[in-house]
């Protein structure tokens, strides 16, 4: 047997490193996945969640723009029924 290079041996332990640092990247984006997509229960996750808050914050300035609009209206109409009399 020939004598073992030790660039052999290097490069085996620096892929041995490698691969244990893609398993824990893989561990992770497989937990950030689980978080973004709700491992199976879509509305545990953050996502769908994030839409709600998005579509509840439309609602939200949509009923503002709405109230604000007929305070506007309500005043005009009042100032102009003082001002004739």
């Amino acid at each position: 047997m020939p004598p073992s290079d030790p660039t052999d041996q290097n490069a085996s332990y620096h892929l041995a490193l490698l691969r244990q640092d893609i398993a824990k990247l893989s561990d992770d984006v497989r937990g950030v996945t689980h978080l973004l997509t709700g491992n199976g229960t879509p509305e545990k996750g953050v996502i769908v969640r994030l839409d709600r808050i998005e579509q509840d914050n439309n609602r939200r300035e949509a009923w503002a723009k709405t109230a604000v609009g007929g305070a506007i209206a309500a005043s005009v109409a009042a100032l102009s029924a003082w001002f004739k009399g």
